[in-house]
């Protein structure tokens, strides 16, 4: 048998009774914490889910086989700068989300963020402007097609949205 016991803290908290009163007052630990840890290991899951898929993606590049990453000839592969940009993203997120208290872990997912956000802005204005940069092309000297588009090339959508996406 339990009750709901109001805390010091103000938080209400289920406490079992048992024979004697002692166990009455027992504060047992909130389920908001286990929650918590729960939707913390889920987040730190996503983000190493998508940096394996990104830096899969990454080494089909590097091997020189973007075909492979792209699952199949005619399917428009993740670009070298959209892997390498979600890479950091989500290292950034999985050390902060594991060392939050860490002041080297919150310099690294700011200095992932900045490097990210600058990135796709960068690339953004290189498409809207018309200025050239070799980021990309240091990335993928060649330019490949697949279905007559251009491979290796972020979009200037998802330059545009990546920064967005930090900024929420």
């Amino acid at each position: 048998m339990s009750r709901v016991v109001p805390s010091r803290d103000g938080l209400e908290r289920t406490a079992l009774i048992g024979q004697n009163e002692k166990s009455a007052h027992t504060p047992v630990q909130p389920m908001g914490r286990q929650f918590e840890k729960a939707i913390r290991r889920t987040v730190a899951t996503c983000g190493l889910c998508a940096g394996a898929i990104a830096l899969l993606a990454m080494l089909s590049w590097m091997f020189g086989n973007w075909r492979i990453g792209a699952l199949g000839d005619d399917y428009v592969p993740m670009a070298p700068v959209t892997a390498l940009m979600l890479i950091l993203l989500s290292g950034g997120l999985v050390v902060y989300r594991r060392w939050s208290a860490s002041r080297a872990a919150r310099r690294f997912a700011l200095f992932a963020l900045a490097s990210i956000g600058g990135l796709g802005l960068l690339i953004w204005a290189q498409r809207l402007i018309g200025i050239q940069t070799s980021v990309e092309r240091w990335l993928t000297p060649a330019t490949y097609t697949a279905g007559g588009v251009p491979v290796g090339l972020m979009s200037p959508l998802t330059a545009l949205t990546i920064p967005l996406y930090i900024r929420a």
